[in-house]
């Protein structure tokens, strides 16, 4: 009988993507002896402590903490616009209304500009092995910031669109496509 002892160290690294968060992230001591999913349902919309814990999407798992920080900061940088550069400190943004509603206005004009445009960025992520590479192209193809590119690529997959993705798909299908 053999005796598997080896350590093993793995990171696994998930994405939950949280915008224009309001107010205290915590839930009510008097729940109404209702289940968690339920009850986070009841918010409508509001950010609690359930849906900060949760995991949500898988994206890889790494061997070693260095790899899973690199890795982090990659996908952060493909599907936020969030690099080493443009983190916000915290307590640096503003909350009042005024600034909430432009925030607003501004996600209603970047949506506008991606529908109007969807070809044209698709075009560019096609020419480069991962989204996050065509970002200052996609800025300029769209005539936005390199930090609202994280927007656009919120609203759909980009990966899907990478050539490592598209080289993929056609040597699956080979002759097929």
């Amino acid at each position: 009988m053999e005796e598997m002892n080896a350590k093993v160290e793995a990171y696994n690294l998930f994405y939950q993507r949280f915008e224009d968060v309001r107010g205290p992230l915590e839930i009510p001591a008097k729940q109404d002896k209702s289940s968690m999913k339920e009850f986070e349902k009841s918010f409508q919309g509001r950010l609690s402590c359930y849906s900060v814990n949760t995991r949500g999407k898988f994206i890889r798992s790494y061997s070693s903490l260095e790899e899973a920080k690199k890795g982090a900061m990659y996908w952060l940088k493909v599907w936020g616009g969030i690099d080493s550069e443009n983190v916000i400190p915290h307590g640096s943004i503003r909350y009042d209304a005024l600034e909430i509603h432009k925030r607003e206005l501004r996600a209603a004009e970047l949506y506008m500009t991606f529908i109007t445009r969807f070809a044209d960025v698709i075009e560019v992520i096609k020419k480069y092995d991962y989204p996050g590479n065509a970002v200052d192209e996609v800025a300029e193809v769209l005539g936005i910031t390199r930090d609202e590119v994280g927007f656009i690529y919120g609203l759909f997959d980009p990966v899907l669109f990478s050539t490592s993705r598209l080289q993929t798909i056609k040597k699956m299908l080979g002759e097929n496509l």
